[in-house]
């Protein structure tokens, strides 16, 4: 099964860089070989959908796509949930809230970066974590430089 996500969201150019970073994503947009596979005959579960439902982690980007800690769980969503993207290499999407994930608000900079590796859930079982289902790394977004006070006015001196 091969997989493709691209997050959408606000884009904000790294200057050290000359690279864009994804700053609060709010989709995954993908694609599936078998969103619309039946299981052929002579095997398990012969005539059933192939892939049943998607289930998204959260994980922080420096940590491996296989085997690193999970930030959080999403929730199985069902495939009928999936809606189009208009993106032709990822034509399908579903959006984080769909998915049950938060990113974690960012209150000091740098804000962590973190990916979400989508797996596919099926009659037969769940597709392996890897590379080839994980996102490029994002952020949430920067905390707002606070106001600071107004400067005091008509000063005397006495």
């Amino acid at each position: 099964m091969m997989w493709r996500l691209v997050l959408v969201l606000a884009l904000v150019a790294c200057a050290s860089r000359g690279q864009a970073q994804v700053v609060a994503p709010t989709l995954v947009q993908f694609s599936s070989s078998d969103q619309a596979t039946m299981i052929p005959v002579g095997t398990n579960n012969a005539g059933q959908p192939t892939l049943t439902s998607y289930q998204a982690l959260l994980l922080k980007a420096s940590d491996d796509a296989v085997s690193g800690p999970v930030v959080q769980m999403g929730s199985v969503v069902p495939k009928a949930s999936v809606s189009a993207s208009g993106v032709p290499l990822s034509p399908f999407q579903l959006s984080l809230t769909q998915l049950g994930l938060t990113i974690p608000t960012c209150t000091t900079l740098p804000c962590q970066q973190y990916s979400v590796v989508l797996t596919a859930i099926g009659p037969n079982g769940t597709s392996l974590r890897g590379v080839g289902s994980e996102s490029p790394s994002f952020t949430a977004a920067a905390p707002l430089a606070g106001t600071a006070p107004a400067a005091p006015g008509n000063l005397l001196v006495k």
